[in-house]
């Protein structure tokens, strides 16, 4: 299912003047990216995008057409994003994978900011920030992919909102691309898209919902998240717990 109670378009929300930035890029199957503003990248091929990528009742579908690795094959979508200093963010996606191929490049469809993020192939997932690794698992049939990432660059990744696996390395400034689509250049890289979601919160550290100031309303997430890894890490230790609450109450008001 799509998240609830967020519109579908590609947009750039202000709450106010006065307050911080959260950047909001979401993909669906309902309109074609390139009129989100999004760019379409292909290498070794002519197809055109509304080939490579189809549509049809709301599922946004890739279709790899190439020469295999040699010709490099390769189909995505991608949209430049300037982030001024290390902020946390969040990349969501609904995605079932139904070709994939394994040259150099272990997966068949890829879910990215920057250079970090999530990598499938029917068999394998690889999250992608830092040292590559792979890990297998079922990504034929239909999942709900969550990566967060902290400002420091601890990232984890939830399958089905279950802990999957966490590290660190993961890019959180400057000038970054939100791209999806096949980046292997196999010639059997094809995935479904519900969604593709991005969600950059620009306020710094312990202002987790952006609004300029930490108060009782962030406290209330990092309760939320007690225990668990994720971008209300503060100190970067693996967990939220009590030093990440002593970096928020110092940073109170």
């Amino acid at each position: 299912m799509r998240p609830l109670n967020v519109a579908i378009a590609s947009s750039i929300l202000l709450a106010s003047a006065a307050q911080a930035e959260t950047i909001v890029e979401l993909v669906d199957g309902t309109v074609f990216p390139a009129k989100l503003g999004f760019t379409y990248f292909m290498l070794g091929n002519s197809i055109p995008d509304n080939v490579a990528f189809t549509m049809n009742r709301g599922i946004l579908s890739q279709h790899t057409v190439g020469a295999g690795y040699a010709g490099q094959g390769t189909n995505s979508w991608y949209k430049s994003i300037s982030v001024p200093h290390a902020s946390p963010f969040v990349l969501r996606a609904r995605v079932r994978v139904t070709a994939s191929e394994q040259w150099s490049f272990p997966f068949g469809c890829y879910v990215a900011f920057g250079s970090s993020g999530f990598a499938l192939m029917t068999n394998l997932i690889s999250p992608y920030a830092g040292p590559w690794a792979t890990y297998s698992y079922y990504a034929t049939a239909w999942h709900d992919y969550r990566f967060e990432a902290a400002a420091c660059g601890q990232w984890v990744l939830f399958i089905d909102n279950e802990l999957y696996t966490q590290g660190s390395g993961a890019v959180s400034s400057g000038d970054l691309l939100f791209a999806f689509g096949d980046g292997t250049g196999g010639a059997n890289a094809n995935a479904d898209y519900d969604y593709v979601e991005l969600t950059v919160n620009l306020g710094i550290g312990a202002d987790f919902n952006g609004d300029d100031v930490v108060n009782a309303a962030d406290l209330a997430i990092l309760l939320g998240q007690w225990g668990l890894p994720g971008v209300t890490d503060l100190d970067c230790s693996g967990t939220t717990d009590a030093g990440d609450l002593a970096v928020l109450l110092g940073a109170w008001g």
